[in-house]
């Protein structure tokens, strides 16, 4: 069921984007910031609750519906884990940002380019170079479709095979938001230190595996010997350990240099640098990613297959 599902919900996100403001959306964000005004106390239990109530909840009631739609008729648990599948991923959520900019790169208009891309990341591009223009989109084109699509897919994969239906992109999907709500304000007193502490270290366990399962997907679809040599020793000690591991694979698989520099801006304005990057590069990475989702999609078919 779930290379069908699956390959279903992907195929009406092309046809019908999900957009970042539908309603759905604005529901998790609400209940997010709810439940993180509500319980966030600043100690270490209540940092506890917070985090299972604003994830583990709805995570554990999209498995709940998904039995008690089994158990009324098997196609009503089918609609509900496409339709669950539908609004937590898709390419469409941050690929126009990409494209726009990729167009606007192609046609000489570096101004626009830098316009869409401050809008995107909510960051200063005035000063940024052509470089550093396409660097920022590749690499933050790479994190956003692991988060929106990748991720998702393997998180899903995993709990559907014991039986919880969608609970795994629910589960990816709002570890994902708190950890991005919950730790950056954390600087403003928004969020206790406990709290904003333990959405990060959740979040980074529960990215491990998706970061290193699309690193592989990535060396598999790209240039594997450069891409696995670049994953194990990743160069970039600025981002994220799981950021960091992501990137270096699909630098290797696409056979592109980057390092640290002090005047060029990555991922929160840490430097890092890609080199020799041409708008051509931008096309190469789009092919990269949709190379590796037809990848799960060719695994997960041979798994149904191997089921039957």
């Amino acid at each position: 069921m779930s290379f069908f599902t699956l390959l279903i919900a992907l195929m009406l996100e092309q046809a019908r984007a999900v957009q970042s403001d539908h309603p759905v959306h604005g529901w998790m964000l609400s209940w997010v910031e709810w439940v993180r005004r509500h319980f966030d106390a600043g100690q270490k239990h209540h940092a506890q609750w917070a985090w299972a109530l604003a994830v583990l909840l709805p995570t554990l009631l999209s498995a709940v519906v998904f039995w008690a739609l089994s158990w009324v008729a098997g196609v009503l648990a089918w609609a509900w884990v496409i339709g669950v599948l539908y609004l937590a991923m898709g390419f469409r959520q941050f690929s126009h940002h990409f494209t726009q900019i990729r167009d606007a790169l192609a046609q000489g208009d570096e101004d626009a380019a830098r316009t869409e891309l401050a809008r995107w990341l909510s960051i200063e591009t005035h000063r940024l170079t052509r470089h550093q223009l396409i660097a920022l989109t590749m690499q933050n084109g790479v994190v956003a479709a692991h988060r929106h699509v990748l991720g998702v897919i393997v998180c899903f994969a995993l709990l559907a095979a014991v039986g919880l239906g969608p609970a795994g992109a629910v589960l990816y999907r709002l570890a994902q938001l708190v950890g991005q709500r919950w730790v950056k304000p954390a600087a403003d007193g928004l969020v206790g230190e406990s709290t904003a502490s333990l959405a990060e270290r959740a979040w980074a366990a529960i990215d491990w595996l998706p970061v290193r399962m699309s690193a592989l997907c990535f060396a598999v679809v790209g240039h594997f010997e450069e891409s696995l040599s670049r994953w194990r020793a990743p160069t970039d000690s600025t981002l994220p350990s799981n950021d960091a591991v992501l990137l270096a694979a699909a630098g290797g698989a696409m056979a592109v240099e980057w390092r640290d520099h002090s005047q060029t801006l990555g991922l929160d304005g840490e430097p890092v640098l890609f080199t020799e990057l041409k708008v051509a590069h931008l096309a190469s990475t789009v092919g990269l990613l949709w190379r590796s989702v037809v990848l799960w999609l060719f695994v997960l078919a041979l798994l149904t297959l191997a089921a039957w």
